[in-house]
Formats: structure tokens, sequence, C-alpha cells
């Protein structure tokens, strides 16, 4: 069971601001730029940024490829690096944007992040390289740093059943549905 924690001032401006925080080529906008934030503010100085995007990594190779669509809804909790999710309580806990997308607006120090398990779903990309995808430990910020690659992806096969699959192993097939208007077998634009 997960517990619904109250958010702090920090975390409520950090996803009231969530949207803009991206421009449309998803890259970061500073963090005293966002909107809302005051001006040349000490107290947004003295913060840094940790996230970015959670998405339906399609062809399960752990690289967002255009066209892979981000995930809404999706639980994000932040804790105090080292931490263990699911024993230590969280810092604070958001939910993904329409297109996937997170923040979270800290004080300068180590922390660890950890998006929830989608119920079949297997997680596709591993940041810190530590085996344990779908959570990254230890990334450090300084004051203004925005460290924006805290993504996760997921994927309906195990990432190494999609490799090396066994007899047995779970697959996906699909593709596109389409009205050939013109006859001609291709699928044109529009």
């Amino acid at each position: 069971m997960k517990l619904s924690l109250p958010l702090n001032p920090v975390a409520a401006l950090a996803l009231s601001l969530l949207s803009p925080s991206l421009n449309a080529e998803r890259q970061p906008t500073p963090i005293n730029a966002l909107p809302g934030a005051p001006e040349n503010s000490a107290a947004t100085e003295q913060l840094a940024a940790i996230g970015n995007r959670v998405w339906l990594d399609e062809n399960g190779d752990g690289i967002q490829d255009a066209g892979e669509t981000g995930i809404p809804n999706v639980e994000v909790e932040l804790f105090q690096a080292g931490a263990m999710p699911f024993i230590d309580i969280p810092l604070q806990v958001t939910v993904t944007d329409a297109d996937g997308g997170y923040l979270f607006l800290v004080d300068p120090g180590a922390y660890l992040v950890e998006a929830t398990t989608l119920g079949q779903l297997y997680h596709t990309y591993d940041e810190d390289g530590l085996g344990t995808p779908g959570m990254v430990d230890n990334i450090v910020v300084a004051p203004g740093d925005e460290h924006l690659s805290s993504d996760f992806g997921y994927n309906w096969v195990d990432p190494v059943a999609s490799s090396y699959p066994l007899p047995g192993d779970p697959g996906a097939i699909g593709d596109r549905v389409w009205n050939d208007a013109d006859g001609d077998g291709a699928q044109d634009p529009g």
C-alpha cells in the first residue's frame, strides 16, 4: 500500500510549474525562469530540479525514440539517497503529466527517484546501470542544478525475454490498420 502524503510547498510549486518546465523540444527551462518563480529569488537559486519522463518504450530498447509516447498518471516518488522505497517514507510524491513528464524541485543533496510498477509492464531503462530499472539512486544536485535524465521506459515484454526469447515467453505483435483510399497498398501521409 502506498502512502499519499501532503506535498510540501516546494513540491506544490514543482507540480504547478511542471507543464511549462519543458519547452516544445523538451529542453529544460532554467529554474528561475519558470512561470511563477520570482526573478533572481534567493529561494529558487538555492533549489535544484530532478525529473523528466516516463514513456512507453514500444521497441523495448531503453531509448526514447521518436513517436514513443509518454505515460500519464504514473506515481513517481523521491527519497533520500540510499533509501529503501518499500520501507522508507518518500520525501515527495508526484504523478506524471499527460506527456509522462514529472519534476521535483529539491534542496541541494543526494536523492533516489522511483517510478511505480505498472501492472504487467516491465522497466526497460536503467539510468544508473545498477540493475535497478525503475529506480535511480544517488542523484547528487547542487543549487541551480537540473538533473533531467531520470527517465523510466516501460514495455510489455521483459527486456531479457525480448532479446533472448524462450519458448513460452510473452511477446507483442502489432502494426497499423488503415484505409487504403487509393488502393496502392502503401500508407500515404494523412
